[in-house]
């Protein structure tokens, strides 16, 4: 025999896709994917966190501030009651000029009256029509 026929000849088949491996592929991009998916959600988390850190040195600026305009506005509320008082000390004295004769009661009722003048004044944009 010729050396031709006793060599064996190995058949080799196109290689086919079982499900298994298909599977096995689907679920390593799967993975790849969640890997992406925590990689991002990573990130912004930590933006976050970087977000609320700097909100809380702002808000932390932010109740200074107004610890700080509270105690000025107290300030100013004093000086404002004591121009008040000043005012009302100097009109009283000048009523006591202008009317000699006339009694605490009488004029309580009128500081009162323009008082209420006052008032009206400012309701209704600075025209007050008086009856009577």
């Amino acid at each position: 025999m010729s050396q031709t026929q006793n060599r064996d000849y190995v058949v080799v088949e196109k290689p086919k896709l079982s499900a298994a491996a298909i599977l096995l592929i689907f679920l390593m991009f799967m993975q790849f994917l969640t890997m992406i998916f925590v990689a991002q959600h990573y990130n912004s988390v930590k933006d976050l966190a970087t977000a609320v850190k700097e909100l809380k040195s702002q808000l932390a600026l932010l109740r200074r501030d107004v610890s700080e305009l509270n105690k000025k506005m107290d300030r100013y509320k004093r000086v404002d009651a004591l121009i008040e008082l000043y005012i009302q000390q100097m009109t009283f004295r000048l009523y006591k000029e202008m009317f000699p004769n006339l009694t605490l009661e009488d004029f309580e009722k009128l500081i009162e009256k323009i008082e209420s003048v006052r008032e009206a004044k400012t309701k209704s944009g600075g025209i007050v029509v008086e009856g009577g």
